[in-house]
């Protein structure tokens, strides 16, 4: 197309590529056919020849844009372009903004900029919602460079030597030292702890402040981010119902033992007065006592009850059973020597069933070993080609897939059955 008046990049726009036959070029939506391209534009030239195309017009979704700059981009816009028309200008601005907006954004998404359209963050939030039950995970590590746990280890070398939490627990919880103070950073959610007091665990804290990491889930799982918050919440109440009388201090109230004298158990009393809710201090007579447990319907046990024991039989024991490899003294000459080599026999054959066992029970190890430290067990699933291979505290680092090398789109923790 040398002897045309109009640039590759103008033809390939409207729709044309190039057969290879002088100046005839094919429309890829229509089919149309075109060799004279003197006179008019490039879009004049393709309206007058089919007005009906559906590139021309916009409602082509299998045109890639030119300036896309990744096939997620690319595969985003195709599906936008189904639901709204847009100009070819103002799609080629929206990848241009893309590509600056860094590689690191999760769900990143190209369309076409529109006043009357809402941003399409809700719809991700709404699909991560939809998924996050499911253990599935999208997110990326806020601090990349500290995904490795060597790395975090080597960060604290200044780290205060009278705290009791050691470098080695705190980097396998995923946190890293900053470096002054007592504070450290987790890496994958970015979240920051210090005032660490003895006795204080790090997987504990990061369930108690950072319940929503997708680190802590995929290595300690949402039962013991549940059983975290909800001891929590039990230390609150516990506060509340501290003035409550025990066991004990009810047993010594003078009210509570002349109801215990009316034949009422020691049981029926505490329920009633954990329902009165009463502290120590406040004296309860019996009349309050009676007239809860009336209201209960609850009537003084019968002293005959409960005295009788059930008498129990205790069957015999049967005989142990007889040897069955025992030989019988009828048995001739012959037949123990014969008896004798079966069980040699056996006795090798069970050695080396053993053997094969034991050799096949190694070979399963070593399989479920992690790729990467050959130390922990592979517990991460990579998304989408679906390989295991890592565990859950080297998987962070992975941005391909060691056995296929695909990119990492999402993890999923997997339990062995």
């Amino acid at each position: 197309l040398t002897s045309t008046s109009h640039s590759p990049v103008r033809l390939a726009r409207s729709g044309f590529y190039y057969t290879g036959r002088n100046q005839e070029c094919v429309c890829f939506s229509c089919g149309v056919h075109n060799s004279d391209w003197t006179g008019s534009s490039v879009t004049d030239i393709h309206t007058r020849l089919c007005s009906e195309c559906r590139h021309l017009n916009g409602h082509d979704v299998t045109n890639i844009p030119i300036g896309s700059n990744n096939s997620s981009q690319s595969s985003h816009l195709l599906s936008e372009s189904s639901k709204r028309k847009s100009s070819n200008k103002n799609a080629k601005q929206s990848v241009l903004e893309n590509r600056n907006r860094g590689q690191n954004t999760t769900h990143t998404q190209c369309q076409a900029p529109n006043q009357n359209q809402r941003p399409s963050i809700p719809r991700s939030n709404h699909v991560r919602e939809m998924l996050e039950p499911l253990g599935i995970n999208f997110d990326r590590p806020k601090y990349p460079s500290y995904s490795v746990l060597a790395t975090r280890i080597s960060s604290y070398q200044q780290w205060p030597s009278y705290l009791t939490q050691t470098p080695r627990d705190l980097s396998i919880a995923g946190f890293f030292y900053v470096g002054y103070g007592d504070y450290v950073r987790c890496f994958f959610c970015g979240g920051g702890l210090r005032n660490w007091e003895p006795g204080d665990d790090a997987w504990v804290e990061h369930a108690r402040w950072f319940q929503k990491c997708s680190f802590l889930l995929q290595n300690r799982g949402v039962d013991f981010v549940t059983l975290v918050q909800s001891v929590q919440n039990e230390q609150a109440e516990t506060t509340l119902s501290e003035n409550l009388p025990s066991s004990l201090d009810i047993e010594q109230l003078p009210a509570a033992v002349k109801v215990h004298e009316m034949g009422y158990s020691w049981e029926t009393i505490k329920a009633t007065y954990i329902q009165l809710n009463k502290p120590v201090s406040e004296t309860v007579t019996v009349e309050e006592l009676i007239d809860e447990i009336l209201a209960d319907k609850v009537t003084p046990p019968n002293p005959s009850e409960g005295n009788s024991q059930d008498i129990e039989t205790n069957p015999q024991s049967p005989s142990p059973p007889a040897d069955e490899n025992e030989p019988s003294r009828t048995y001739t000459a012959n037949s123990t020597a014969n008896a004798d080599l079966s069980n040699e026999l056996k006795s090798l054959s069970l050695k080396d069933e053993t053997e094969v066992l034991l050799d096949e029970n190694r070979r399963l190890k070593e399989q479920r070993l992690c790729r990467i430290c050959m130390e922990e067990d592979i517990t991460i699933a990579f998304l989408p080609c679906g390989h295991l291979c890592c565990c859950a505290h080297c998987a962070p680092a992975m941005r391909k897939c060691p056995i296929c090398r695909a990119f990492i789109k999402g993890t999923v923790k997997t339990y062995p059955a």
